[in-house]
């Protein structure tokens, strides 16, 4: 929890994805609301890409992995004009097996990937992955 409070402090907000499966979402996004700058902007997908038109405070995205490839365009050319907003992503698929696959675009999966979390559980505890010796790199990015 002390990791998720510094990153979304007011000095430090790089991009975060968070793995987190349907049993822990909940519990995450009740954090994530309490602890993200204000306003929080929300999208929740499959459904409409609606970008804050003052970009401030933070995006959250709910479902990243459900994004169209229009969507995902959009998205990765607005997070690049907009530096001062977090954005902080939630995702119940493997999004680099969806690069790795042409159903997710590389660009995106980076700028939304600068930290990589998982929630584990119905609490929702914030823990490190369990991954093999090829994949601690990209676990780390």
């Amino acid at each position: 929890m002390l990791l998720l409070l510094s990153l979304t402090a007011q000095q430090q907000r790089p991009n975060l994805l968070i793995a987190c499966g349907d049993a822990a979402l909940d519990a995450a996004l009740t954090q994530l609301h309490a602890l993200c700058a204000p306003p929080v902007h929300t999208c929740v997908f499959p459904g409409p890409l609606t970008l804050p038109k003052k970009p401030s405070g933070t995006l959250l995205l709910h479902h990243v992995e459900a994004l169209t490839i229009d969507q995902q365009i959009t998205l990765y050319d607005w997070i690049g004009a907009s530096p001062r907003v977090q954005v902080v992503s939630i995702t119940g698929a493997p999004l680099l097996w969806m690069v790795e696959h042409g159903q997710f675009l590389e660009g995106l999966f980076f700028r939304l990937n600068t930290v990589c979390l998982m929630a584990t559980g119905a609490d929702a505890r914030w823990a490190t992955p369990a991954v093999e010796n090829t994949q601690i790199a990209w676990w780390r990015r």
